[in-house]
């Protein structure tokens, strides 16, 4: 739309009707998008972080537009399909859109405050890691460096190790590795690497880490059923073909979860996500290692004992991952 004056609808997290008009600057048009975070002005003084619901070149009527401050992402937080739930959400309820976002949207991502400069609340999760210079990448540097260290046996083992974790048999490089998992190992002390860095001869970097346990990526085969159980799978594959609902009833241990996991294994399939509601956040624990058991990384868990940015976290994961999840909500 280039030469074409854009505006964007945003939604604000306020008990408001509708949405706000804002006009977009020349210098956000093109990375402004639907569904993307957006600070902008309310106000003489106060500002928000608000979503964007629509971008346009229809002129509102004749009045004094204000102008986006800041575009925060660079790919959307809210997908369409989610926007158009919102708006069911708030005409099934009788209330502003922006109510609805207040509700959906984890606190860490949403700011307000009295200055252009409002901070975003999310912050991520970093972990110190090292990695060789890249200096040593061509082979014959990187003996050279060994051979300066024969003296220093402590840093020629240290540089050694590092070289072979970041470099393992079989498997894809690593780019880095875990400072603290490297000393905790026992490949050498804080000191060594100290000299180490001091020398050249590798670097440490902050990387971004998740706050949730998901090495796991090695998943046993699925449970297998017994004949009752998978009787009840087929049931239920009949009554989905007729409704959206079907009622499973067993008392505790008669192997429901199994049933479970095999639904959910076929879900998967298909190309859809699956989500495993519980009824209270102490039934959490023991499932979660079950699913993981089968499904690997690919079960997201979210509850209201996760502080802000562990749910700002996994909100966001679940929204940029290309595997289909299994979320649990407890």
């Amino acid at each position: 739309m280039a030469g074409t004056e854009l505006y964007a609808d945003v939604i604000l997290p306020l008990a408001i009707e509708g949405t706000y008009t804002y006009t977009v600057p020349e210098a956000l048009t093109d990375t402004i998008q639907h569904g993307a975070r957006v600070v902008v002005p309310l106000g003489p003084r106060k500002y928000y972080t608000g979503i964007v619901y629509r971008v346009h070149g229809d002129k509102p009527a004749a009045r004094r537009l204000r102008s986006i401050v800041s575009v925060t992402d660079s790919v959307p937080v809210v997908h369409p399909r989610q926007m158009k739930f919102w708006e069911w959400l708030a005409r099934y309820y009788l209330c502003g859109i922006g109510e609805v976002m207040k509700a959906a949207i984890p606190a860490a991502l949403k700011s307000s405050g009295y200055t252009e400069g409002i901070q975003e609340r999310y912050s991520a999760k970093t972990e110190t890691h090292i990695c060789l210079d890249g200096s040593l990448a061509v082979e014959e540097a990187f003996h050279t460096a060994l051979d300066s260290l024969h003296r220093a046996k402590a840093q020629q083992s240290a540089l050694l190790r590092l070289s072979a974790l970041l470099n393992p048999e079989g498997k894809p490089p690593l780019k880095s590795y875990s400072k603290s998992r490297f000393i905790q190992g026992g490949y050498a002390s804080a000191a060594v690497l100290k000299a180490l860095t001091d020398k050249g001869y590798i670097r440490t970097v902050e990387v971004e880490v998740s706050r949730y346990d998901t090495a796991q990526t090695d998943t046993a085969c699925l449970p297998v059923l017994t004949p009752a159980q998978q009787t009840a799978i087929e049931e239920i594959g009949g009554h989905f073909s007729r409704k959206k609902t079907t009622l499973l009833h067993g008392i505790t241990g008669s192997g429901k979860t199994e049933i479970y996991i095999h639904l959910i294994q076929n879900v998967l399939q298909s190309g859809k996500d699956a989500l495993y509601l519980l009824p209270e956040i102490a039934l959490t624990t023991q499932l979660i290692e079950r699913l993981q058991n089968y499904f690997g990384n690919r079960v997201v868990v979210y509850h209201s004992r996760f502080n802000d940015n562990m749910r700002a976290e996994c909100y966001l994961n679940v929204m940029k991952t290309d595997r289909r999840p299994v979320l649990i909500l407890g």
